[in-house]
């Protein structure tokens, strides 16, 4: 399930061939390049809960068929497992995979991005910035999203 999901997000890039460009400007109709687009980000989307979901079940796998040996690749014991069955792994991926992660990020997202175009929108308005600005705006949101931390 690690491998999948990580070579599932390969579709987005994929088919942009399809959906962007002259080609596709001239020979693909226009809903059928967005509908492409959305089902690539859609898989996206589907590759994540699942990358978590196989990595609470490597973790709080306590078997011993899990590790015959006692020690894990780089030597110490059971690095990073935290032991437990498959009902354990499934709690943990659905409150802090599914709920915090997922949902409360997009939440966040959302948030985050109707007050940045209602911000964008009156900044418009009034002159504060220009079209080229607009450009810069995801960027500028990025970087404020993680501020660096501060020595005390």
């Amino acid at each position: 399930m690690i491998i999948g999901s990580c070579v599932i997000c390969i579709d987005p890039v994929l088919s942009q061939a399809i959906a962007k460009g002259p080609f596709a400007d001239k020979y693909v109709r226009r809903h059928l390049r967005e509908f492409i687009s959305a089902e690539a980000g859609g898989n996206d989307g589907f590759g994540f809960p699942f990358l978590l979901l196989s990595i609470a079940l490597l973790r709080y796998n306590s078997s011993p068929e899990a590790n015959t040996s006692g020690l894990d690749w780089i030597g110490e014991k059971d690095t990073g497992r935290f032991g437990g069955d498959a009902g354990r792994a499934l709690a943990h991926w659905a409150v802090e995979g599914l709920l915090y992660m997922i949902v409360l990020g997009s939440g966040y997202g959302l948030l985050v991005g109707f007050l940045s175009r209602k911000g964008l929108n009156l900044a418009s308005k009034r002159g504060w910035i220009d079209k080229e600005s607009f450009l810069l705006f995801p960027a500028a949101i990025g970087v404020c999203e993680n501020p660096p931390r501060r020595r005390q």
